[in-house]
C-alpha cells in the first residue's frame, strides 16, 4: 500500500538524509567519507571463510549478548553507505552480496527464534538488535527479498512481540515480562511502529504509536517503597528516573526525547500521526529538563547515570545527542516552542568551542537540519540561560549565570549513589555525594579524558574519607532522607544533604555498613547571583583514614601560567584563559591544603568498552583537612567563578554574604534582604521557629515577606507550623494550604503541605505597619 511506502521512504531519509539534486555541502562529504573509511576497514576485516564461525574476529563471542549488536551495527554501516548517493560504495553489487551473507550468517548463528530464552543483556535481544535490523532492511528495500524481510520480522517479532512490555523471553526471573517504561518505552513503541510499515500492518503502528503516550505522562512522587519500585519516567519537576533510582536525563532521557522527536516526525501527516494531547508535556519538558543541563553545547554529567564513562561521548556529545533530538522538534512542534528551539540551538552551535556539532555529526540529516539554523539570519541565537532549576525528585540542582554554570549531585533513600552495570562506570564511587561541578569558559574542564584521568576521591564538593575502595563497590541507596534542593523566584537554588556513608542492601533492603566507612555530615549549598556558597558540619568519622572536604579538583596545563593568591581568607586562582579565573572566600579559619600534580589513566579502567591506552592529565586539589576521626568538624566557603582579580579583591571587602547557622540543627546564611535556612530538625533563630525539619527562604522588601519552603524528607506527614516575629495581615499564594493566626507580636501559620511532596509552597506575608504592597 502507498501509505507503508511513504513511511519506508520517511524513514529512509531520516536514518541517511533526504535524496536531494543540490550538490553535497563540505560536511555531507565529510560524512560520506567516513563512512567509506569505516566500511573499507568493515570490509577488509571480514573473514571470507566458507566454514566461518564469526563474521569479524574481534566481534566474534557470541555468547555476549553486546557483540550480537556489534555485528548488525558494522552492517548497518554497510548498509548505509550502499544506500547514499556520494558514496564509493553506492549501490555496489559487491557490497550487497556481502550484506546478505552477513545477514544470513547473523540470523542462523545469533539471532533467531529457535532459542526459548535469550542470555546475557536483554537489551540487545528486545530493543538494540532489532532497531538495527529494522534499519538495514528500510535502507535496503526490494533488495532484500520477500523471504529474507519476513524472517528477519519474525524473529524481532519473537523477542519483542508488545510494544507496552519487555523481558517476553527473558531467562531472568527478575525480568520477565513486564511493562515497558522511559527510554525502553520509545524504543519498543519504535519497533512497533517499524515493524508495522515492513509488515504492512496498521494495527502494529497504531499499537506503537499509542505505546508511546505513557511516556507523556508527568508524574507525582509518592514516598513510599512500593512507588520506588515503580518510579522510571519523567516528574513534575522536571526530574527524569531509569533503573528506579538514578537520574538519567542526559542518556535515557534523551533516548526517549529522540525517539520521540523521530516518531513524530514520521508519523507526521499520516492517517497516524501522533494526537494525544499529553505530548505538551513533550514540549515543556524540553524547556525544563533538557535545556538546562546544557552549558554551551556540552551536557552535563551528573544526569548521565553510568553514561559519563564512556570514551566515545564525554559531555559535548552528550550535548550534541540532545541538539539531535530537539532537531527533530524543530521540524513538528508548536510554532512556539520551534521558535525557541531554534534559538538555543543557535546559541550552542556558536557558542561551543570545543567541538563543533557541524563538522563532528555523523549523520547527514542532522548536519542538514543545524546549518538551515545557523545559516537563517531570521532566527537570533538566544540569550546564555540564567536561572536555577531544582531537580528534586532525583536529587540534583542546576544553576546558569550569564559566565558560568554550577551541577550538583546529591543522594539519598530514593535516589542511588552512583549506578555501575556491565563493566559501566566502576568507580564513580563518590559522585552522587555533593559533587559540584563549575562550568565556565574552559570548557574542557569534564570533557576529554576528565573521567578517565581524575582521582575518583577528590572530586569537587564531597567530604570523604581517604579509604580505597574495589571497583563497583559503593552503588547504594542510602538511609538519608532529608536530601532537598529547591528553587527560590527561579533564580535562586538552596539544597542540602545528610551524608551517611551506609547503604541500602539491593536484595536485603537492611541497612548496613556495606563500605566499612562510618561517616556522617550535614551539607548545604545556596546558589546565587554570581557565587555558591558551600557549608558543611556535623562532620564525624570514626575510621581511622583522614578526613578531607574537596573544595575544588580541576584540570590544568602545568605549561600555562596559572597564579595562585593566598590570604588568610582566600584563594584566587588566576588562568590565562578570560572567564576561567576562580575565587574562593572562607568564612571561617581552615587547614587548607593545594596541590598540583599529575594523573595517569585510561577509559578501560573505569568502563570496559574503553581503551586500555595511558593518558596523562594535570591536576589542581584545593581541598579542607578534617583530620583522622573528626567529631562535629565543619567547613564554611564561597566560590566565584569567572571572576577577575580585581574583582575578588573587591568581593572580599564587601562581601555578601553572612552565615546565620551552621550547626547539627541547622545550616543558612543571610544574602543581602534573603534569609536561607536548612532545619535538619524542629528548631529556632531570631524571629524564625518551625515544628519540623524544613527547607526556607524569606525576602524581606520591608513592605512584604515573601516565603519558599518545601519538606527535605519529601514525606510530608504532618502540617508544619511556622512562627515568624511580626504582624502581618495578608496572605498570597498558595493561600488554600496555609491557615493563618495573627497573635500581638507574631504570626502562626500552618502550612498543610501533605500533598506537596517536597514542591515548594511559596506565599507572601504583607506588614501591617505598612500598606504598600
Amino acid at each position: 500500500m502507498p501509505a507503508f511506502k511513504t513511511l519506508r521512504n520517511k524513514w529512509k531519509e531520516i536514518l541517511i538524509g533526504e535524496s536531494s539534486t543540490k550538490p553535497i555541502t563540505i560536511y555531507e562529504k565529510r560524512i560520506i567519507d567516513d563512512l567509506d573509511r569505516r566500511v573499507e576497514s568493515i570490509v577488509a576485516m571480514l573473514c571470507q571463510d566458507k566454514n566461518r564461525i564469526y563474521l569479524w574476529k574481534d566481534e566474534a563471542d557470541f555468547t555476549n549478548s553486546q557483540c550480537q549488536t556489534n555485528n548488525y551495527r558494522r552492517v548497518l554501516e554497510m548498509s548505509k553507505v550502499y544506500s547514499i548517493q556520494g558514496s564509493h560504495y553506492y549501490k555496489s553489487e559487491m557490497l550487497l552480496k556481502i550484506i546478505e551473507e552477513a545477514l544470513s550468517f547473523l540470523y542462523e548463528h545469533s539471532y533467531n527464534a529457535n532459542q526459548a530464552y535469550h542470555y546475557g543483556n536483554w537489551w540487545n535481544w528486545e530493543i538494540g538488535t532489532p532497531i538495527t535490523l529494522l534499519n538495514i532492511m528500510t535502507l535496503l528495500g526490494d533488495d532484500l527479498s520477500k523471504d529474507e524481510r519476513h524472517q528477519y520480522c519474525e524473529v524481532i517479532n519473537y523477542y519483542q512481540p508488545d510494544p507496552r512490555y519487555s523481558g517476553e523471553r527473558s531467562s531472568n526471573e527478575r525480568l520477565k515480562k513486564r511493562i515497558s517504561v522511559g527510554g525502553n518505552r520509545v524504543d519498543t513503541a519504535k519497533i512497533a511502529i517499524l515493524l508495522g510499515i515492513h509488515t504492512e500492518n496498521a494495527l502494529l503502528i497504531k499499537q506503537g504509536r499509542d505505546a508511546l503516550s505513557s511516556v507523556f505522562e508527568v508524574k507525582d512522587y509518592r514516598p513510599t517503597e512500593k512507588f520506588i519500585e515503580k518510579r522510571d519516567g519523567l516528574y513534575r519537576d522536571g526530574s527524569f528516573i531509569q533503573h528506579r533510582d538514578v537520574a538519567y536525563t542526559g542518556t535515557y532521557g534523551n533516548v526517549m526525547l529522540g525517539g520521540l522527536g523521530e516518531m513524530l516526525c514520521l508519523l507526521n501527516d499520516s492517517e497516524w500521526h501522533i494526537t494525544d494531547p499529553h505530548i505538551e508535556n513533550i514540549y515543556q519538558m524540553i524547556d525544563n529538563s533538557f535545556i538546562p543541563i546544557i552549558y554551551k553545547g556540552h551536557g552535563m554529567d551528573c544526569v548521565n547515570g553510568r553514561g559519563a564513562s564512556r570514551q566515545q561521548y564525554r559531555d559535548n556529545g552528550t550535548g550534541h545527542m540532545i541538539m539531535t533530538s530537539m532537531l527533530w522538534f524543530c521540524q513538528v512542534a508548536p510554532q512556539r516552542y520551534r521558535d525557541r528551539y531554534k534559538e538555543r540551538i543557535k546559541y550552542w552551535l556558536k557558542t561551543d568551542k570545543v567541538s563543533s556539532y557541524i563538522e563532528k555529526s555523523t549523520e547527514i540529516a542532522s548536519v542538514r537540519m543545524a546549518l538551515a539554523i545557523l545559516e537563517d539570519d531570521k532566527i537570533s541565537a538566544a540569550a546564555e540561560l540564567e536561572g536555577n532549576f531544582a531537580y528534586n525528585y532525583m536529587d540534583r540542582m542546576i544553576h546558569h549565570r550569564k559566565h558560568f554554570a554550577c551541577a550538583l549531585s546529591m543522594s539519598s533513600w530514593r535516589i542511588r549513589t552512583y549506578e555501575t552495570m556491565l563493566g559501566e562506570n566502576k568507580r564513580g564511587f563518590y559522585t552522587g555525594d555533593g559533587m559540584l561541578y563549575i562550568y565556565d569558559d574552559h570548557q574542557e574542564a569534564y570533557n576529554g579524558d576528565f573521567w578517565a584521568t581524575v582521582d575518583p576521591y577528590k572530586l569537587a564538593g564531597i567530604t570523604v574519607v581517604d579509604k580505597e575502595l574495589e571497583d563497583e563497590q559503593g552503588s547504594f541507596r542510602t538511609p538519608s532522607k532529608w536530601v532537598s534542593a529547591m528553587s527560590i523566584d527561579d533564580l535562586y537554588g538552596i539544597a542540602g544533604m545528610q551524608l551517611d556513608k551506609r547503604g541500602i542492601d539491593d536484595e536485603t533492603g537492611q541497612i548496613e555498613n556495606l563500605l566499612g566507612i562510618d561517616l556522617k555530615a550535614k551539607k548545604s549549598y545556596f546558589m546565587l547571583d554570581n557565587e555558591i556558597v558551600a557549608l558543611g558540619c556535623d562532620i564525624t568519622c570514626s575510621n581511622q583514614e583522614q578526613v578531607e572536604t574537596i573544595i575544588d579538583t580541576r584540570k590544568i596545563n602545568k605549561e600555562e601560567r596559572n597564579k595562585i593568591y593566598q590570604t588568610s581568607r582566600s584563594i584566587y586562582i588566576e588562568t590565562d584563559k578570560e572567564k576561567t579565573s576562580t575565587g574562593y572566600y572562607f568564612l571561617q579559619e581552615h587547614d587548607i591544603v593545594i596541590e598540583e600534580y599529575t594523573r595517569i589513566g585510561n577509559w578501560f579502567t573505569i568502563n570496559v568498552n574503553g581503551s586500555p591506552e595511558g593518558i596523562r592529565q594535570d591536576y589542581m586539589t584545593l581541598a579542607i583537612n578534617h583530620g583522622r576521626m573528626p567529631k562535629n568538624a565543619s567547613y564554611a566557603y564561597i566560590m566565584i567563578p569567572s571572576i577577575t582579580r580585581e574583582q575578588m579583591e573587591s568581593y572580599q571587602k564587601h562581601v555578601p554574604i553572612r552565615v546565620v547557622a551552621n550547626e547539627a540543627s541547622m545550616q543558612g546564611i543571610q544574602y543581602k534582604n534573603r534569609m536561607m535556612l536548612n532545619f535538619f530538625e524542629k528548631g529556632s533563630v531570631p524571629g524564625i521557629q518551625v515544628s519540623q525539619p524544613v527547607s526556607i527562604a524569606l525576602k524581606d522588601n520591608t513592605h512584604y515577606i515573601e516565603v519558599t519552603l518545601c519538606d527535605p524528607t519529601k514525606e510530608c506527614g504532618e502540617s508544619l507550623d511556622l512562627i515568624l516575629d511580626g504582624n502581618f495581615e495578608y496572605v498570597a499564594g498558595d493561600t488554600s494550604l496555609i491557615e493563618l493566626h495573627q497573635q500581638e507580636s507574631y504570626i502562626h501559620l500552618n502550612i498543610r503541605w501533605q500533598e506537596k511532596y517536597g514542591l515548594p509552597i511559596t506565599f507572601i506575608l504583607k506588614n501591617k505597619l505598612n500598606s504598600e504592597l
